[in-house]
């Protein structure tokens, strides 16, 4: 009767402590995140983004004024986390890993549309929610 007692106990313990296996929300991002130019809430929403890391399933990031210097300002958020992440372990807490943050960085307009496409194609069940944060203009792009 012990036994029987113990196993149940250790099956519902068990399950109460599955998490569920709900897919996170996808999404994929165009900032218009920059340094020289305009207001500082695209880095503000970009560091709030990644505050909820760990409940999204973050398929891309498009600093569209890279002739603002829109990709060091994302790659400046991206530093910050990898130095909270190693401070505070993010990765036992279930955020995603700096490099993985920063390889999804969109480098230019070409990269930009291949990630799109790809993350849109990708055959997954779950929609993918594509976020606009500022204007949607084409880019005069000055890297590559």
């Amino acid at each position: 009767m012990t036994r029987v007692l113990i196993y149940m106990i250790f099956i519902i313990i068990s399950f109460s402590n599955c998490k569920s296996q709900e897919a996170k929300p996808r999404v994929f991002v165009f900032t218009d995140i920059n340094i020289d130019k305009g207001d500082p809430d695209d880095r503000q929403s970009l560091v709030h983004l990644l505050w909820y890391a760990d409940e999204l399933q973050i398929e891309g990031i498009v600093p569209d004024r890279l002739d603002a210097q829109g990709m060091e300002a994302g790659l400046m958020a991206f530093d910050a986390y990898a130095t909270d992440s190693e401070k505070h372990n993010f990765g036992q807490k279930g955020f995603p890993k700096p490099e993985h943050l920063k390889n999804i960085l969109a480098k230019n307009s070409e990269d930009a549309i291949l990630r799109l496409q790809k993350a849109a194609m990708s055959g997954k069940d779950e929609p993918l929610y594509v976020l606009v944060w500022g204007n949607i203009r084409k880019s005069t792009e000055t890297t590559s």
